[in-house]
């Protein structure tokens, strides 16, 4: 079995088809690390972000924070059970990087459309997609208003 490093910690994902962060396990530096079919290198987040990209545009950014109505029970995984929520107007990206690479890695991944999760890490100055959402949570009218918008206005472009 292998241990992680004496100073890294590691993500493991055991399911790679779930949602709301189920299946995913954080090893501490030093520790041996279970089977799993997915691994990566934790890397700690200033600011986490959902870009909504459909046909090459950004349709809709949201950021992640804290619900101020919850008390947080993971730091780590920030997902709407350890204490977490999307809001909008709660600034801009702190850098255009979370777009660009939200954009680009639907395009890479060859999808029409993608809910893009990016984390900040403000110490590297380095924004992290951490996954893309093909089948993203449309909660409230305005992402759904958004996708909408923006696939009538891709058949419109295809049919002339």
């Amino acid at each position: 079995m292998l241990s992680s490093s004496p100073s890294t910690k590691v993500v493991c994902r055991h399911l790679l088809r779930s949602n709301s962060g189920r299946g995913i396990e954080i090893i501490d530096p030093g520790v041996d690390i279970p089977d799993a079919p997915l691994y990566t290198e934790y890397v700690k987040k200033a600011s986490e972000w959902r870009v909504h990209v459909a046909f090459g545009n950004v349709i809709d950014v949201t950021r992640k924070i804290k619900d101020p109505t919850r008390e947080v029970t993971n730091w780590q995984v920030r997902n709407h059970d350890n204490g977490f929520i999307f809001v909008r107007e709660s600034g801009e990206p702190p850098c255009q990087s979370i777009i660009s690479h939200s954009v680009e890695a639907v395009k890479r991944l060859g999808l029409d459309f993608g809910a893009v999760d990016v984390i900040w890490n403000q110490h590297q100055e380095r924004a992290y997609v951490l996954e893309v959402n093909t089948a993203p949570g449309l909660d409230g009218e305005t992402t759904l208003n958004a996708y909408t918008k923006a696939i009538k206005q891709h058949i419109k472009e295809l049919t002339g």
